[in-house]
């Protein structure tokens, strides 16, 4: 709830600036910085549903009894790796963005 939210703020954010400063047929640095800002909000917001499929569906599977246990370990294992997985790209992603940015600015 709280990253749609951001997303929705930081989307607000993005058409008020825009509108505020010069147009120009060139992409600016502020156009990028927000593409990026709601990009990565949104790849937030789609990473925490997948999280949230996967620990959803390994509660409720309609499958035989024998299968049922593994069933569910291996959904609610996926799960964690995947949630060890964003927890390491976010940050990797975010900071690799933030250097090139900040090349690009200086140049």
């Amino acid at each position: 709830m709280v990253s749609l939210t951001g997303l929705l703020v930081e989307a607000t954010f993005f058409s008020q600036v825009s509108a505020t400063i010069p147009h120009t047929a060139y992409l600016k640095l502020v156009d990028t910085w927000f593409v990026f800002c709601i990009l990565f909000l949104f790849l937030v917001v789609v990473a925490l549903v997948i999280i949230n499929w996967l620990q959803e569906e390994s509660k409720v599977q309609p499958m035989q009894a024998w299968t049922l246990k593994d069933t569910k370990v291996m959904l609610q294992a996926r799960a964690t790796r995947f949630n060890t997985f964003c927890r390491l790209a976010f940050p990797m992603f975010a900071s690799s963005f933030l250097v090139v940015y900040y090349i690009t600015a200086a140049v």
